[in-house]
Parts: C-alpha cells; sequence; structure tokens
C-alpha cells in the first residue's frame, strides 16, 4: 500500500509539472468569430446544415409533422409496455405452474401490493421530467411485477 501511495504522488507531482511547463510555453490565440464559424462548418460538414432528419419520402413516417410523430411514438410506446407487461405475466404464469403457489410468492404478491402506489408515485415523477426509466417502472408497477392478475382473468373469461 505505502508503494502504490509512493507510486502517485511521483504521478501527481509529474503530472503537475507537466502542466506548468505547458502553462508558461504555450500560446493560446484569440481567433476571431469568423474563423471559430468556418471552422464549426467545416468540422459539422454538410450532416448539420441539411435536414435534421434524414428520411426518405417514400418512409410513411416522413409524411407526419411534429405532433402527429409524438402521437405515433406515443402509440408504439403504449403497445410496446402492454405487451412486455402481458408477457411478463406470461414467464411468471408459467413459473407458478411449475413450481406451484407458495407462501414466497404470497409474500411476494402482497409485497407488490404494497409497493403500488409508491411505484406509481415515482413513474409519474420520472415522466415529468421526460425520464425514459419512467417505462420500466410503469411496466414493473402496472402489471405487479408480474403477477397474473391480468392474465388470468383474461384466462377464465375465453375459457
Amino acid at each position: 500500500a505505502s508503494y502504490n501511495n509512493n507510486l502517485l504522488t511521483e504521478r501527481f507531482e509529474i503530472a503537475e509539472a507537466m502542466g506548468s511547463v505547458n502553462l508558461q510555453y504555450v500560446e493560446i490565440g484569440n481567433p476571431s468569430k469568423d474563423t471559430v464559424e468556418k471552422l464549426l462548418y467545416k468540422i459539422c460538414g454538410t450532416f448539420c446544415h441539411e435536414k435534421v432528419v434524414s428520411a426518405t419520402d417514400t418512409n410513411p413516417i416522413s409524411s407526419l409533422d411534429h405532433e402527429y410523430f409524438l402521437v405515433y411514438l406515443g402509440f408504439i410506446i403504449l403497445i410496446t409496455v402492454i405487451v412486455t407487461g402481458v408477457g411478463m405475466e406470461m414467464f411468471f404464469i408459467y413459473i407458478f405452474a411449475s413450481n406451484g403457489w407458495n407462501r414466497e410468492f404470497e409474500a411476494a404478491w402482497r409485497l407488490a401490493q404494497y409497493m403500488f402506489p409508491l411505484f406509481a408515485i415515482i413513474t409519474l415523477g420520472l415522466a415529468i421530467h421526460r425520464n425514459y426509466l419512467a417505462l420500466l417502472l410503469l411496466v414493473m408497477c402496472l402489471w405487479k411485477f408480474g403477477f397474473p392478475e391480468t392474465a388470468c382473468p383474461m384466462y377464465i373469461a375465453m375459457y
């Protein structure tokens, strides 16, 4: 441990000395606004100076304006959340069918019921700040960690 501390101290001393020398002998220019704009234009290339989204005109999304694109995106997210939640329930139905219902599952189900309001509030808070982590918590919250509360009534209704 002592050897590593000495080595780190020596590295910091060398880095500090190199930084001091650089500050003493390096000349920092003061470019004009024109020069900076030309430099940034060259770095950016044509990508920044054309359309933001360069989709073809044959793409169905390219004909949507901003508001309709957001509606489209919301619909895709909704379908993804629903399919993920029901899929998670189907997975847990398989687990419960193969292992059987026991006291541990009962305790976990009660904990999921108890945590629902807390996760709902956290999900809403994240969604207000446009954090996509809200989608993960939304699935966990609405489908109560995969316990089959949606799939079982659908199964009973169908059969």
